[in-house]
């Protein structure tokens, strides 16, 4: 990122006030750019904000609430950050759960898949004609970045007809927390690289200026990865010396960001800082078709899609 200005751009990211997503709003801010950090959490929002200002004074940056396992709360935001009158460069869906509980949402659908895919879902669409604005105006191509996971690998498909429902091994204590990562987690990290995919085509077949990719940023030392190693029967000191720092983790998601190498790039999957391949599932456009039309007719369920700026 040495030499990268991002002055007078603005950028949202979700889950930005922890972890990777706290590295990727203090380094882009040092940048220049606005940073909004939509949090669950306005405490811990508030928290990395102080934290940012102290590196540098004269950053720029919004805190907002957000909630997205709750479609109703995605809509709120949509509206109090559209209220500020910004424009909008870079999205950056970064936030992401793993319950090791079976958990429905407000909306009746599995946490993990409410808040890593539906909640991001609508949070672009509603966005998308912003972001378009904001790239003709400023001549610039907009850009949507969503941090996936190479756990999606893990992935045999997406299980549409089952993602809901409370698997037997949730009643097994010592199976939840490895169910929750290796079935439900890695089936929305699938879900991110394709819905990545999926727009990324039907934006380019629109003639619309806004690029759109996914990525690994590296399994990296925090509360997250603990959590589940003592339950799959891994010691976490055993681990630990493998795993990325968290400068490291947020290094691809800033360079797929704001780098001018990614200029025109869309459609791809990153890790490491370059594109690369993930499953073969992440890569089943009829897979991605499918998982688009489901989001779609989970969404017309329970919201108003007139709030969406969905593309055909």
């Amino acid at each position: 990122m040495d030499g990268i200005s991002l002055d007078s751009k603005v950028v949202l990211i979700t889950g930005g006030s922890a972890g990777i997503g706290f590295e990727t709003s203090r380094v882009l801010a040092r940048r220049g750019a606005h940073v909004v950090i939509a949090s669950e959490s306005l405490k811990a929002a508030h928290a990395a904000k102080l934290k940012i200002l102290e590196q540098t004074p004269n950053a720029q940056v919004t805190v907002l609430h957000l909630n997205l396992g709750s479609m109703y709360s995605v809509r709120n935001f949509v509206a109090k950050f559209k209220a500020l009158g910004l424009p909008l460069h870079i999205l950056i869906n970064n936030a992401g759960i793993a319950s090791s509980q079976f958990v429905l949402s407000e909306d009746g659908l599995e946490m993990t898949f409410a808040v890593n895919h539906v909640g991001h879902f609508v949070l672009t669409h509603s966005l998308l004609d912003l972001i378009e604005e904001t790239a003709t105006q400023s001549g610039n191509r907009g850009r949507i970045v969503v941090v996936a996971s190479s756990q999606h690998e893990s992935a045999r498909g997406i299980n549409f007809k089952n993602l809901h429902r409370k698997s037997w091994m949730f009643a097994v204590p010592v199976l939840q927390s490895i169910h929750g990562l290796s079935t439900v987690y890695a089936q929305t990290k699938l879900a991110n690289i394709l819905f990545a995919k999926e727009l990324a085509r039907r934006l380019e077949e629109q003639g619309v200026n806004i690029s759109v990719n996914a990525l690994h940023p590296g399994v990296f030392n925090s509360s997250f990865v603990e959590k589940f190693a003592e339950p799959a029967g891994l010691a976490f000191s055993w681990i630990e010396p493998f795993l990325k720092t968290i400068e490291q983790g947020a290094a691809t998601t800033c360079y797929v960001a704001a780098h001018p190498d990614v200029e025109g790039i869309s459609g791809k999957y990153f890790a490491d800082c370059q594109e690369t391949s993930g499953s073969k599932y992440a890569s089943d456009m009829e897979l991605g078709k499918e998982l688009w039309a489901y989001t779609e007719d989970l969404i017309a369920s329970h919201a108003n899609l007139e709030d969406c700026h969905l593309p055909s």
